[in-house]
C-alpha cells in the first residue's frame, strides 16, 4: 500500500503569488463562460419536439463542446471571439423574451451554444495557459458562484435579478476580458501529437514514456474516469434534488462556499495535492448522501450541507486536475477528448440517466444511494492505478521558473547527470539540484524559489533518493567540482 504511504506527501505547489497580473483575463475566461452557461436555467413547461427546456438547454451546451473537438487549434481564440459576439448579441432579446413560449426557448438555446463554445475555448485557455495557482484560482471563482447562486437561490428578488441583469452583467465583463485575450498566446499553447512525439524524440524519449514526469502517455486518460465518476454521482444527486426534493438549496449552497474554504485550506494553506480533494469528497459524498437519501440520524439540512460541501470540492477537483493534466500532457488531442467527453456527458449520460429515473420508483431512494456507493467504491478501488499514473506525478508547473544564468555550470551539470543516469528529475528538482551545487543554505533556497523549508525537505529527499546518496555532505563529494 504505498500509493496510501505517498499519499500525505504529494502535494501541490501554490501560492496567490504565483498568479500573474497578466494573466488575469485569461484566466476569467472559463469562470465567466461557466457561468453564463447557468444563469439562465429556468424550469419552464415549454417544449420544442417533445424535449423540454432543461433538457434542450443541456443538449444545445453539449454540441457546443462537441464542435470545439473539431476546431483546428490555431482557430480557437476566433472561436472565442466570434461566439462572445453572438452571444452578447442574443443576451439582451434572450431575457426580454425568455418567458415568450418557443421564441423564448429558442433564443435561449441559441445564447447557451454560443456561451458553450466560449466556454469550451475557455477550458483550453484553463489547460494550456494558464499556472497551476491561476488554474486554481480560476477553481475558486466558479466554486463561489455555485455556492453564493444556491445559497441564494430561494431569495425572490435575487432570483430575479439573476435572470434579468447579471446576464446581461457578465456579458459586458466578458467582452471586456476579451480584448486583453491575444491570439499568439493561445496558437503558442498546447501542441499537435506529430510535434509531442517529435519533441519527445528530440529529448531521447520514448514515444511512450516521459521521462521527465514518469508518466506514460496512456496514463494521462485516465483522468476522465475521474470525471465520469463525478458527473454519475453528481446527475443522481439531481434525482434526490428535483424528483425526491431531499435537498435544502439554502444549506447546499453554504455547504458549498464550505467547499470553497475547504479548497483554499487543503490547496493554499496546507500546501497539498489535489488527491487530497478527490479523497476528502468522496468520504463527504457517501456521509451527505446517506443522510440526506436515505434520512439516517440527521435531517435533509444537515445532509444537504454536508452534500454541498463534498459537490463544490468535488468538481473543483475535476476541473484543476483535467486541466493541470492538460497542460503536462501538452498535446491538443487531449483537449479533444475532453470536449468530447464533456459532449457525451450532457447529451449521452444526462438524458440516460434521466430516464433510469424516470423509471425509478418515486418513494425509492435506494437506487440513488446505490449507483453512488458503487461509483465511490469503484473509484477507491481505482485509487492505485490513478496514484501511479496521475497523482503520483510533479504539479509545480515551472511555477517560479528562475533565471539560472549565473549557476550556467552547475545547472549544465544537472542537466547531463539527468540525461546520462537517466533520472527524471521533475523541474523543481533541478531547480533544487542547481542551487544545492553551490553554498547556498537550505532557508536561502526557500528563499529564492519562494516556497516553504518544508517543500525544499520534501524535494531534496527526493531528488537524494534519485541520486542514491543520503546527504548534502554526500552530494558535495559525488559532485562539486568535478564539473
Amino acid at each position: 500500500m504505498n500509493y496510501l504511504r505517498n499519499l500525505w506527501k504529494s502535494r501541490d505547489e501554490l501560492s496567490v503569488g504565483n498568479i500573474r497580473k497578466a494573466y488575469v483575463p485569461y484566466m476569467l475566461v472559463f469562470p465567466l463562460g461557466i457561468m453564463l452557461s447557468d444563469v439562465l436555467y429556468h424550469d419552464w413547461e415549454t417544449e420544442i419536439f417533445g424535449v423540454d427546456s432543461i433538457l434542450l438547454q443541456i443538449l444545445v451546451y453539449g454540441f457546443a463542446w462537441l464542435l470545439c473537438t473539431f476546431l483546428p487549434k490555431n482557430s480557437i481564440p476566433y472561436a472565442l471571439r466570434t461566439a462572445l459576439i453572438a452571444g452578447a448579441a442574443l443576451v439582451v432579446p434572450t431575457v426580454l423574451l425568455a418567458n415568450s413560449g418557443a421564441t423564448g426557448l429558442i433564443l435561449i438555446a441559441a445564447f447557451q451554444f454560443c456561451i458553450g463554445v466560449t466556454a469550451a475555448c475557455g477550458f483550453f485557455i484553463f489547460s494550456y495557459v494558464l499556472r497551476n495557482a491561476e488554474r486554481w484560482m480560476a477553481t475558486v471563482i466558479i466554486g463561489l458562484y455555485y455556492g453564493i447562486a444556491w445559497g441564494l437561490y430561494e431569495v425572490g428578488s435575487v432570483k430575479e435579478f439573476t435572470i434579468t441583469v447579471l446576464p446581461i452583467i457578465l456579458v459586458v465583463v466578458f467582452v471586456i476580458v476579451i480584448f486583453f485575450i491575444k491570439p499568439d498566446t493561445l496558437k503558442n499553447a498546447a501542441v499537435s501529437a506529430s510535434a509531442w512525439k517529435r519533441a519527445k524524440t528530440d529529448r531521447g524519449e520514448s514515444s511512450v514514456e516521459n521521462t521527465s514526469t514518469g508518466q506514460t502517455k496512456k496514463g494521462f486518460y485516465y483522468v476522465f474516469i475521474l470525471y465520469v465518476v463525478y458527473y454519475f454521482i453528481n446527475l443522481t444527486n439531481y434525482f434526490l434534488e428535483y424528483e425526491q426534493d431531499y435537498i435544502d438549496d439554502t444549506f447546499y449552497g453554504i455547504g458549498m462556499i464550505f467547499g470553497v474554504l475547504f479548497v483554499i485550506l487543503i490547496q493554499l494553506i496546507f500546501n497539498r495535492s489535489v488527491w487530497h480533494l478527490w479523497n476528502l469528497y468522496l468520504s463527504l459524498t457517501v456521509i451527505g448522501v446517506v443522510i440526506t437519501g436515505l434520512g439516517f440520524v440527521l435531517d435533509a439540512k444537515t445532509g444537504s450541507f454536508i452534500y454541498g460541501v463534498a459537490d463544490n470540492i468535488g468538481y473543483l477537483a475535476v476541473l484543476y486536475l483535467i486541466g493541470s493534466v492538460a497542460k503536462m500532457d501538452g498535446r491538443y488531442r487531449f483537449y479533444r477528448w475532453a470536449c468530447f467527453i464533456m459532449f457525451a456527458h450532457d447529451v449521452i449520460l444526462s438524458p440516460v440517466m434521466d430516464q433510469v429515473f424516470e423509471i425509478a420508483p418515486d418513494a425509492d431512494n435506494v437506487i440513488a444511494v446505490s449507483i453512488i456507493l458503487v461509483s465511490v467504491v469503484v473509484c477507491f478501488l481505482l485509487a492505485p492505478l490513478l496514484n501511479k499514473t496521475i497523482f503520483s506525478a510533479e504539479w509545480i508547473d515551472n511555477l517560479h521558473a528562475l533565471d539560472l544564468m549565473q549557476f550556467g555550470v552547475q545547472m549544465t551539470e544537472v542537466d547531463e547527470i539527468d540525461r546520462t543516469k537517466n533520472l527524471g528529475l521533475t523541474p523543481r528538482e533541478k531547480q533544487i539540484f542547481t542551487l544545492l551545487l553551490t553554498e547556498f543554505s537550505a532557508k536561502q533556497i526557500a528563499g529564492e524559489l519562494k516556497i516553504s523549508s518544508a517543500t525544499i525537505n520534501f524535494h531534496t529527499t527526493n531528488l537524494y533518493r534519485k541520486l542514491g546518496i543520503q546527504s548534502r555532505t554526500e552530494l558535495f563529494a559525488k559532485y562539486v567540482g568535478k564539473q
